[in-house]
């Protein structure tokens, strides 16, 4: 037995992914042969989807950006760097612009943190609908609370509906 770098629980000596938090434990691993990280190919959507699938239950992420030295958000940033990058590439995660409100008295979260929070979340998601060995997470909502009393700091909650999909008639089961 050893312990996961990233939630530090008791996992096998042979595990890839850490079965309660869903990380990859192959650092920089390329996946082999089609074989996609946890999470990548799970469907995530605020809807409902046009295919039969089982309910396997609810998944649910929480993450703030409060804080002295760091926050769960700023690790988590680190943590998805380059997914980020790469989605800002693909037009899908804006552009970094810093906050200059600072200079007026006030400090507010930019919106930078905020598409973060939501690029991280949905990731984290993810991650939790692939240990139920989820193929989508339907019906997804979020809600953002403020803690304006003395930073503006903020706690995002995501959650949804893990779902598994039925093979198609006369298809294989998968």
């Amino acid at each position: 037995m050893r312990k996961c770098r990233y939630c530090t629980k008791e996992i096998a000596d042979a595990s890839r992914v850490c079965e309660h938090c869903g990380k990859d434990l192959i650092p920089g691993r390329v996946a082999a042969a089609g074989e996609p990280s946890p999470g990548a190919l799970i469907l995530v959507t605020t809807g409902d989807v046009r295919r039969d699938y089982d309910i396997l239950g609810p998944v649910y992420f929480q993450v703030s950006n409060k804080g002295l030295f760091g926050s769960a958000l700023s690790k988590l940033v680190k943590q998805y760097a380059a997914d980020i990058a790469a989605a800002r590439t693909a037009g899908t995660v804006g552009a970094f612009r810093m906050d200059w409100s600072f200079l007026y008295g006030e400090w507010s979260v930019g919106q930078s943190q905020f598409e973060q929070a939501f690029f991280v979340a949905v990731q984290e998601l993810k991650l939790r609908a692939a240990m139920l060995g989820a193929d989508a997470v339907i019906g997804m909502r979020q809600d953002i609370d403020m803690d304006t009393d003395s930073f503006q700091f903020f706690y995002l909650q995501m959650y949804g509906t893990a779902v598994k999909f039925k093979a198609a008639a006369g298809a294989p089961p998968a």
